[in-house]
C-alpha cells in the first residue's frame, strides 16, 4: 500500500487546486460602456454616487470629506505567473480544532487522545448523516458536480477509505432561500434561485428620496437564475421581476442575458412614460476566469434604492441610486483529508469536491477512516454559505472611468483593480491608467496600463491608509483612505491630487488636458468578500513497534524488526513472545543469548517510515502505541 518515496509529500506542499468555472467568450467591446454604471460584482457595499464619465463638479465639493467611490463591475483577470504564486500559498492549511478533539503527540495522554478522536469522529459523522441521504444520492437542489478521489495514490488506494471517495458522505450544496427578509418573497418558480432583492425604498436618510416614498408604493425588484444546471455548467439567464410587496403581485417581468445594456425595467404610473429603472448585464471572461453581474440604475434622477438581500454577501446593505448584484457563479467547496506527521509535514491523502453557486448553503463531506491513519482534528464547522474561489495573482477590475479629454473624446482612462495575494480574498488595490482606447483585457500589460498607485495588502473589509486623500465611509473617517484625481485640491507640492503620480508614470500635460471634467475620488476599501476556505480533517500516521537486537554496549547483532505496523492510537502491544524475542541468535557463527530488555540503550528522536517522520520513543517490551510514534524496544544479548 505504501512506498518509501517521499517525493509526493514535497509536491503536495506546493500543490494548487484548479478552479472550475463556466466559460464564455469575452465581449470587451461592450464593457467600456457597461462599466459606466455604479456596480460592484465582488460583493461590497456600493456608494451613493452614480455619476460616471461626466462632469463631476458635484463630486468635487465634498471630495476631501467623503469618498464617492465609483466602483463598477468586477472583471477578473489572471496574471501569467499566478499559478506559480498560487502554488506557494494554496496548501497552507489552517484547521480549527474542535474542543473535543486532540492531536496525538508523544506528550499527550494517549487514552484521552484516543477518546477525543473517537468523539470527534462520532460528532461529525452524526452531523453529516443527519443531512445526507444514504449512499451517493443527492437531491435535485444539491451540487451539480461532485467528485472524490484518493490524492496520495502512492500511499493509499480507493479501498483504503471508508466510506469510499465516491460516496458524498453527507456533502450537500443546496439553494436555500430561508434568509430572505420579512416582507419579501423568493421567485415562486421551483427551479429558480433568487440571488438579489432591491427595495425601492424607503431610504433612511432624511435628505434622500426613493421611488416608494415619492409615489406611495411598496415595490421591489428581484433577480433569480436557474437553480440547477448540467454537469456543473449553469444557464446565465437572469430573470427580473418587479413585485408589489403589498399584494405579492408580479407587476412586470423579463429575462436578461450578458450584453444587455441600459434596458428598461418597465413603464409605471407617475413616470410620464419614462423608464423608472434601467438594467445592464455585463460579463467578462479572461484567462478562463468568469465575472458577471447585473446592475440597476434610476432613470428618474436621484431615486435611491436599497440592496436588502444578496446571499453571496449577506452583510451588504447598500442604499444608492444604482444597485448591483453579483451573478452567482460556480464555486467549489473542497474537503481535504490531510495526514500530518510528527514533524508537522502535511500530505493530502484524499479530497472531496462539491460545486454549486456562490450563496448556496453547504454541508461538507464528513469524517472518513483511512487504513494506516488515525483521526486527530476535525474542522470547527462543516456548514456554511458557499463563497467565491480566489486564486493568487488574479486581478479584479472593480471600477473604470475616463480620466481626461472630454466626454465625447476621452484621452485617458483609469481603472481600480484588486490583485489577489491570498486565497481568502486578501489583495492590494492598484490604480492603473491607459489611453482611452486601451482594452481592459490588457490590464496586466505594464506597457499599456501604467500603475500610478499601489496600496498595502488588505484583508476583505479593510481600508487602506496609504491613499492621497481622506475618506468618510459609513460615518467613519479614514485618514488617507481614498485616492483622488482632482485638480481643485492641492497636494503638499501644490499640484492637483493625482497629477504627481500621473506625471511620474510618464503621462504628459497634453494627455492630462481636460482632467478637470472627470474629478473623482476612489475609496480604498477591499470590498471582496472572504474567500471560500477548505474544510480540513487531519490524521496522523498510525504507530508501530521497532525491536532492536543489541549487545550491552549497544552493538547491533541483527537487523531490527517491526511489529504492530499501522496500529491505531492507544493500541496495547506485547513483544515478549518468542516470535519477537528469541532466546538465542546465531550470527556469523557466533551465538548470543537473551539477557534482558533495556530501553536505556535507546535515544529519543525521529525516524522516517514510508515517507513520514515519526517520533521514536525508547520503550518497554509491553506498552501502548500512539499515532505518529515508533516504540523503540531494545533486547540485550550476550555471546555464549
Amino acid at each position: 500500500m505504501y512506498s518509501k518515496n517521499n517525493k509526493y509529500m514535497q509536491e503536495q506542499k506546493s500543490a494548487t487546486r484548479a478552479q472550475r468555472f463556466g466559460l464564455r467568450k469575452l465581449s470587451i467591446g461592450t464593457v467600456s460602456v457597461l462599466l459606466g454604471t455604479l456596480m460592484f460584482f465582488s460583493n461590497g457595499q456600493v456608494s451613493a454616487d452614480t455619476t460616471t464619465n461626466t462632469d463631476t463638479s458635484g463630486d468635487t465639493t465634498n471630495v476631501n470629506s467623503a469618498a464617492n467611490d465609483t466602483s463598477a463591475s468586477a472583471v477578473t483577470l489572471s496574471s501569467t505567473d499566478s499559478a506559480a504564486a498560487s502554488a506557494q500559498t494554496a496548501t497552507v492549511a489552517e484547521a480549527s480544532a474542535n474542543s473535543q478533539s486532540a492531536a496525538a503527540t508523544s506528550t499527550a495522554d494517549s487514552s484521552q487522545t484516543a477518546s477525543a478522536a473517537s468523539t470527534a469522529m462520532n460528532d461529525v459523522s452524526s452531523a453529516s448523516s443527519a443531512v445526507a441521504t444514504a449512499g451517493s444520492q443527492v437531491t435535485s437542489d444539491d451540487a451539480l458536480t461532485s467528485k472524490g478521489e484518493i490524492v496520495a495514490k502512492d500511499r493509499l488506494s480507493d479501498s483504503d477509505a471508508n466510506p469510499g471517495m465516491s460516496n458524498p458522505n453527507g456533502a450537500t450544496i443546496i439553494a436555500d432561500q430561508s434568509q430572505i427578509p420579512s416582507g419579501y418573497e423568493a421567485d415562486p418558480a421551483n427551479d429558480h434561485y433568487t440571488f438579489g432583492i432591491m427595495s425601492l425604498g424607503p431610504v433612511t436618510a432624511s435628505d434622500l428620496t426613493s421611488y416608494n416614498q415619492k409615489y406611495n408604493t411598496n415595490y421591489y425588484i428581484r433577480v433569480s437564475v436557474a437553480k440547477n444546471g448540467n454537469n456543473g455548467i449553469y444557464d446565465d439567464t437572469v430573470y427580473i421581476q418587479l413585485v408589489d410587496a403589498n399584494t405579492n403581485t408580479v407587476l412586470w417581468e423579463t429575462t436578461s442575458v450578458p450584453g444587455d445594456a441600459n434596458k428598461k425595467v418597465g413603464y409605471l404610473k407617475n413616470t410620464s412614460d419614462k423608464a423608472f429603472y434601467t438594467y445592464s448585464y455585463t460579463e467578462t471572461v479572461v484567462n478562463g476566469v468568469s465575472s458577471k453581474g447585473i446592475n440597476f440604475n434610476s432613470g428618474l434622477g436621484n431615486m435611491y434604492a436599497i440592496n436588502v438581500y444578496e446571499p453571496s454577501n449577506p452583510t451588504k446593505n447598500a442604499q444608492a441610486t444604482g444597485i448591483g448584484f453579483d451573478y452567482p457563479i460556480a464555486s467549489t467547496l473542497e474537503t481535504r483529508y490531510i495526514a500530518k506527521d510528527a514533524a508537522g509535514n502535511d500530505v493530502i491523502l484524499a479530497n472531496y469536491d462539491a460545486t454549486g453557486r456562490i450563496g448556496y448553503q453547504y454541508t461538507a463531506s464528513g469524517v472518513r477512516s483511512f487504513v494506516g491513519f488515525d483521526l486527530t482534528t476535525i474542522p470547527s464547522s462543516i456548514n456554511g454559505t458557499l463563497k467565491r474561489n480566489y486564486k493568487v495573482g488574479d486581478v479584479y477590475i472593480t471600477g473604470q472611468k475616463n480620466l481626461s479629454g472630454t466626454k465625447e473624446n476621452p484621452v485617458l482612462q483609469i481603472a481600480r483593480v484588486q490583485v489577489i495575494t491570498a486565497t481568502d480574498g486578501t489583495s492590494r488595490i492598484e490604480m492603473r491608467v491607459a489611453k482611452a482606447d486601451a482594452s481592459l483585457s490588457d490590464i496586466n500589460d505594464s506597457s499599456i496600463w501604467k500603475t500610478i498607485f499601489t496600496s498595502e495588502e488588505l484583508k476583505p473589509g479593510e481600508m487602506s491608509t496609504t491613499g492621497n486623500n481622506n475618506a468618510t465611509y459609513n460615518g467613519v473617517y479614514y485618514s488617507n483612505g481614498a485616492f483622488a484625481v482632482n485638480p481643485s485640491i492641492k497636494d503638499a507640492a501644490g499640484n492637483g491630487l493625482g497629477v504627481t503620480e500621473l506625471k511620474k508614470a510618464g503621462f504628459t500635460e497634453d494627455q492630462l488636458t481636460g482632467w478637470n471634467n472627470f474629478a473623482m475620488n476612489w475609496l480604498l476599501l477591499n470590498r471582496l468578500t472572504l474567500g471560500q476556505g477548505t474544510i480540513d480533517y487531519y490524521y496522523a500516521p498510525q504507530g508501530q513497534v521497532r525491536i532492536n537486537y543489541v549487545t550491552s554496549d549497544g552493538t547491533v547483532i541483527q537487523t531490527p524488526t517491526t511489529a504492530y505496523e499501522n496500529s491505531g492510537n492507544n493500541t496495547s502491544y506485547d513483544v515478549t513472545g518468542s516470535n519477537y524475542r528469541p532466546e538465542t541468535i546465531t550470527v556469523n557463527g557466533k551465538t548470543y543469548r537473551y539477557v534482558k530488555a533495556d530501553k536505556s540503550l535507546g535515544t529519543a528522536g525521529t525516524t522516517t517510515v514510508n515517507g513520514f517522520t515519526y517520533t521514536t520513543t525508547p520503550s518497554d517490551a509491553t506498552g501502548t502505541i500512539n499515532s505518529n510514534n515508533v516504540n523503540d524496544v531494545y533486547f540485550v544479548y550476550e555471546q555464549v
